[in-house]
């Protein structure tokens, strides 16, 4: 057996891959089992793009991050990378700074490596790869039969890795705008609720739905409002924690947990999403701009379960759709509007 890739490193991704299943901890596990039982000076872990134009990065070890910035995107007709996905076979450099097979840019980035060898292995699931990945290693030689055959091996196993980590992933994300589906927010929902009711922590919830998506939907086009929805999703990722969870719950209706966020801190949260988003501009058909506006309900969990947490949070929803829409509503104004509305309809009598 190889001193390359040993047997002991073999079993060890099969261990790892078969306790991880999340996506990203998932790869990230097989790819710590094979740094730590391998002697590669580096390796990066690059999935095939659903077109199968480009590979992309999903996780590296021993890169700097200028090398990583310009390989995080590979493409697959032009780079040492793709040649190995194309044909299916695993390829090599011994010569990196001067390989014109190696994309130009991440061969600028990789002048280090003068003194090194890359490898390329595919990742093959079958028959049909799914991604690469590719090792650096100080000892340049043509590689043996045993080494190649390792090699394959782990390219047999990374291709499984990658494919059940990937379903795993699209079992709970929206494919559209790559926020956690319905499904997942209805199990963080009782997740959240429960660790409150235990350790007396809290969480807000607010409940996000585009108003006049419709309308702008049948005007502009399905293509433009699909557009409208990745805009928010990227929106709401770049605004909010790293800790809290976007969701889209349905068509044009989102939700964002925030945990250990009382309510007044979740309110000021939203009226900073509000504020964004109408800040936004979309293209529409013949390059008309489009706003965009939304209805936010917020509330504060009370110990009342994750089902009535969620309804509180979209009775409030739809109370700001009946105020006028474009606003946030927590409980507080829904019980002023709800006077002054019985105000109203008293002074008639």
């Amino acid at each position: 057996m190889s001193p390359m890739v040993g047997d002991d490193a073999i079993t060890a991704l099969v261990r790892c891959f078969g306790e991880s299943s999340a996506f990203a901890v998932g790869l990230d596990a097989c790819l710590d089992a094979l740094w730590d039982r391998t002697v590669f000076d580096a390796m990066a872990l690059f999935r095939l793009s659903a077109d199968g134009r480009d590979l992309e990065l999903v996780s590296s070890r021993g890169f700097s991050d200028r090398a990583l910035r310009a390989g995080e995107q590979l493409p697959v007709d032009c780079s040492l990378t793709g040649i190995a996905v194309r044909t299916r076979h695993i390829v090599s450099s011994q010569a990196v700074a001067d390989d014109d097979r190696i994309h130009p840019t991440v061969r600028a980035e990789m002048q280090r490596l003068e003194n090194k060898m890359i490898i390329s292995v595919p990742l093959i699931l079958y028959q049909r790869p799914v991604g690469a990945i590719n090792l650096v290693w100080n000892d340049r030689h043509e590689l043996s039969p045993a080494e190649q055959s390792c090699l394959l091996q782990l390219g047999y196993i990374m291709g499984v890795a990658m494919e059940h980590t990937q379903r795993e992933r699209e079992s709970r994300h929206d494919g559209l705008t790559g926020l956690l589906n319905r499904r997942e927010f209805d199990r963080l929902v009782r997740e959240q609720a429960a660790r409150c009711d235990r350790y007396a922590s809290t969480v807000s919830l607010l409940m996000l739905d585009l108003d006049d998506f419709k309308q702008q939907n049948d005007t502009h086009g399905h293509a433009v409002g699909d557009e409208i929805l990745k805009g928010l999703a990227r929106l709401l990722g770049d605004r909010l924690r790293a800790t809290d969870f976007c969701c889209r719950v349905g068509g044009e209706e989102f939700a964002c947990l925030l945990p250990e966020t009382d309510l007044e801190a979740a309110r000021l949260v939203a009226e900073d999403l509000l504020l964004s988003l109408r800040a936004l501009r979309f293209r529409g058909r013949d390059d008309e701009a489009i706003r965009c506006a939304a209805s936010i309900g917020v509330c504060e969990y009370a110990g009342d379960g994750p089902e009535e947490f969620v309804c509180r949070a979209d009775n409030l929803l739809y109370a700001a759709k009946e105020a006028g829409r474009d606003r946030v509503m927590g409980a507080a104004e829904a019980a002023d509007d709800t006077e002054v509305a019985g105000k109203e309809g008293g002074g008639g009598h």
